[in-house]
């Protein structure tokens, strides 16, 4: 297994090999035309994939310090973590696991309202395959950080509450809540069935 250090010196190597993509200005139509991945683009999918799960393990292995540092990482080689995702989607539940570290490796990212989209995006994919989301959603809780960086409470929450907004979308499919009656008398399912999502319970909860 790699040190700390060994991890930076790579994750700083590949870094500064992706930066002049990640930083190329172009237009957004040449952006709709690039087929590329940029791990591919900088010819460096296998090494970047592989120091990725490396990171991963580590990270879920480490004490509070050594998940910071890496959480920093993550911070300073912005170009590393902006291309380098996980190659499988969250629908096993080891997937699913490796998905929610990398998001709490990230630690809610550059912006906020792009990190609730993406546990958003990855619960509904866990849920939607039949994983039983919640045991991991804690487990993964225990070793994200509780400082709240941007005022949108911390990702150690963050992920805490995903696991009740789980339990929520479970009660609503199986007891829809009705609506009042509408003329008639006929009732309908309440609007709010179907809005257990992570990101309209995060929302609403900033907002409080």
């Amino acid at each position: 297994m790699k040190t700390l250090d060994e991890m930076q010196r790579e994750m700083a190597s590949l870094d500064a090999q992706l930066s002049p993509i990640a930083n190329r200005r172009t237009r957004w139509w040449e952006k709709l035309r690039r087929s590329k991945h940029p791990l591919d683009e900088a010819g460096m999918r296998s090494a970047a994939e592989q120091l990725l799960r490396d990171v991963i393990e580590i990270y879920v292995r480490s004490d509070k310090d050594s998940r910071q540092i890496i959480r920093d990482l993550f911070d300073k080689y912005r170009s590393f973590a902006w291309a380098t995702t996980l190659p499988t989607p969250p629908t096993t539940p080891e997937a699913f696991r490796d998905h929610l570290l990398l998001f709490s490796i990230h630690d809610q990212g550059p912006d906020p309202r792009d990190a609730v989209l993406w546990l958003d995006a990855i619960c509904t994919q866990a849920r939607s395959a039949g994983i039983s989301v919640n045991p991991i959603l804690e487990q993964i809780a225990k070793v994200s950080s509780d400082v709240d960086k941007y005022g949108k409470r911390s990702t150690k929450s963050w992920l805490l509450k995903a696991a009740i907004v789980n339990d929520i979308e479970n009660c609503v499919q199986n007891h829809p809540p009705l609506a009042p009656p509408v003329k008639g008398g006929e009732q309908k399912p309440s609007p709010l069935a179907g809005e257990g999502r992570v990101s309209g319970i995060l929302n609403k909860s900033d907002k409080a």
